[in-house]
């Protein structure tokens, strides 16, 4: 079997915003989103998923102290 990535977790500084840039870059319809007050997601139907989090949120996942804003944050899933 030959892995695929499945959902990419990217961390952003302003959620609301990111949701905005991100949903017109995809123009994502309405049925692809799904949001809580913690992330947004988009599915596409090819299977993959991106989802957006708080910066702070993705370096807890990666069990690190502190978000560095300049830095690329994101998780990758397969």
């Amino acid at each position: 079997m030959k892995p695929s990535i499945s959902i990419i977790t990217i961390g952003v500084d302003d959620l609301e915003r990111a949701c905005i840039f991100y949903r017109a870059l995809f123009d994502s319809a309405d049925e692809q989103i799904s949001a809580d007050e913690d992330h947004v997601a988009c599915v596409f139907d090819d299977g993959l998923s991106f989802v957006l989090f708080e910066r702070e949120q993705v370096a807890q996942t990666a069990r690190k102290a502190v978000a560095i804003a300049s830095t690329p944050g994101f998780v990758r899933s397969y």
